[in-house]
């Protein structure tokens, strides 16, 4: 059985803090409901073991764990290991307010739509848990080990067979519907992707045939007629070969992004001067930043030690992350690169001055066509910060971010 949620840390953070809420405020209603309850007289059971006992060590067992989650733990296991204990917590609630006789039986309920939002396993086995447990009451009592809490007589009546069918109906009810919704929405979700990568591999081919074109284009200005009737256009000639250049190498990994990475993408492993590569990519950026009056400004020395890489792989790279800074900036802002080397490798920072990315956006920036909140009228595809992270992984690297709404972003 598969999870039908996608199997990411932050979407398990996200249930997990959601449970978090769900959990504590149920805590504090069923505490008011019981004490208010046991001030009228309604109960006919001692209240102060789950009064006094029960709930409060389950919320510190709750506030316990939040600060486990910080530490940067495993959040999926905690979602299965906490839905886990949420059953045990209400079968101790259970026998305490009367066994199998308890009117607190359907608080099973609760977890077992808790599990249908994780996934059909979780379903399954938080179900198969209440049964188990509630099988335990009803055997304990039975033969007389657990030590009844009421006056009520002990086993299971006609009425409790019934309570007990009803909530193995719910559970039921609950697996599928909770399967059923989440496949559908699965199914929504891939053919959503498939329109997505059906556009993009369209979008590739079509280009693909005009940078052809303007290599060819371009080899005929490199003849010595060419170069002899136009002498001032050799630097200008050779940006453009360039740039034309990158934008093959970027289709075909764009190409390969849309078939799944089933071709993989080979990288030269040379030393790089990264200094010339920055100095080189700034430059084509120079008329953009005029039009928008951002300073730029690189304290990169020649004396920086190269790195071993793909110069073409390293100017995507750093053409992706300038030009988000520079696109995502405000008028008159600042594109800063600094540098710093360590005795294992060496850290380019690219910071910028702009409105900032969202700490609930920040863990999702890599993944493929994702571009969170960002003003919808700037153009973007979602592509280039999951092409950077993969051509970086690829050359044995890491990418960091850091960001502060109103101040801005910085890349590492």
């Amino acid at each position: 059985m598969s999870t039908l949620i996608p199997a990411k840390k932050e979407d398990y953070e996200a249930l997990y803090q959601w449970f978090m809420v769900v959990r504590l405020v149920g805590s504090f209603v069923m505490e008011g409901g019981i004490w208010t309850l046991w001030k009228f007289g309604a109960l006919d059971f001692d209240p102060r073991p789950i009064l006094f006992a029960l709930i409060p060590a389950y919320v510190v067992l709750n506030i316990f764990w939040i600060s486990v989650l910080k530490k940067n733990f495993h959040p999926d296991v905690f979602l299965y290991v906490q839905l886990f204990f949420d059953v045990l917590v209400i079968t101790i609630g259970v026998y305490f307010s009367g066994g199998s006789h308890s009117q607190f039986v359907f608080l099973y309920v609760a977890p077992i739509i808790s599990a249908s939002i994780v996934s059909l396993a979780a379903t399954v086995l938080v179900s198969l848990e209440a049964f188990l447990l509630f099988e335990l009451i009803i055997l304990g009592e039975y033969t007389k080990i657990l030590a009844p809490v009421t006056s009520s007589p002990l086993g299971l009546q006609g009425n409790e067979i019934i309570r007990f069918i009803v909530l193995f109906l719910i559970a039921v009810i609950v697996a599928f519907q909770s399967y059923y919704y989440f496949k559908e929405a699965r199914e929504q979700e891939g053919e959503v992707a498939k329109i997505k990568d059906e556009f993009l591999l369209r979008t590739v081919h079509d280009l693909r045939a005009p940078s052809n074109a303007i290599s060819w284009t371009l080899e005929k200005f490199d003849l010595p007629e060419y170069r002899a009737r136009y002498p001032g256009l050799e630097k200008e000639l050779f940006t453009i070969q360039d740039l034309n250049t990158r934008m093959l190498a970027l289709l075909k990994d764009l190409g390969e992004v849309v078939k799944g990475g089933k071709s993989a993408v080979v990288l030269k492993r040379e030393p790089v001067d990264l200094g010339k590569i920055i100095e080189e990519v700034s430059r084509e950026f120079e008329q953009v930043m005029a039009a928008k009056s951002i300073h730029f400004a690189s304290g990169l020395p020649e004396s920086l030690p190269r790195v071993i890489g793909d110069s073409q792989a390293l100017k995507e790279v750093f053409s992706n992350l300038i030009d988000n800074a520079i696109k995502y900036n405000r008028d008159g802002g600042s594109v800063i690169v600094e540098h710093q080397v360590n005795e294992q490798d060496i850290k380019i920072a690219v910071q910028d001055t702009g409105h900032g990315i969202s700490q609930e956006n920040l863990p999702k920036l890599f993944t493929l066509y994702f571009r969170g909140d960002v003003d919808k009228q700037i153009p973007g595809t979602g592509l280039g910060l999951y092409l950077v992270k993969r051509l970086v992984e690829k050359m044995d690297g890491k990418v960091e971010v850091v960001s502060k709404l109103g101040e801005g972003t910085t890349f590492t």
